[in-house]
């Protein structure tokens, strides 16, 4: 449901027990709410680096020692839906706050 805010400008409801996902923008029908994950930030250690690197994405704990075989970087934990994880178990951040880029 579209309402107007208090600023005039159109927002989006969501009902208890419903969320909206990345591939549910507002104005689409909700989906029932899967189940949360923490996922986590990590570094990566790459043989012909000799620094460790920064993952462009988050991950859960289990899948970052047994995947990607990194580090979990400490302090970065979100709690995420388990249908924003891609495939692979990665989890991305859309890079735009106002939504995903066209």
């Amino acid at each position: 449901m579209i309402a107007p805010n208090a600023c005039g400008l159109a927002t989006s409801h969501i009902h208890p027990g419903e969320k909206r996902s990345r591939n549910n923008p507002p104005g689409d029908e909700t989906m029932p709410e899967s189940n949360p994950v923490k996922v986590f930030s990590f570094w990566t250690f790459d043989s012909n680096v000799e620094t460790p690197t920064l993952a462009p994405f988050k991950a859960t704990r289990e899948a970052i020692a047994t995947k990607w075989k990194g580090k979990v970087a400490e302090g970065t934990e979100q709690v995420v839906s388990e249908d924003e994880l891609d495939r692979s178990g990665r989890y991305r951040r859309i890079a735009s706050g106002w939504g995903e880029l066209a």
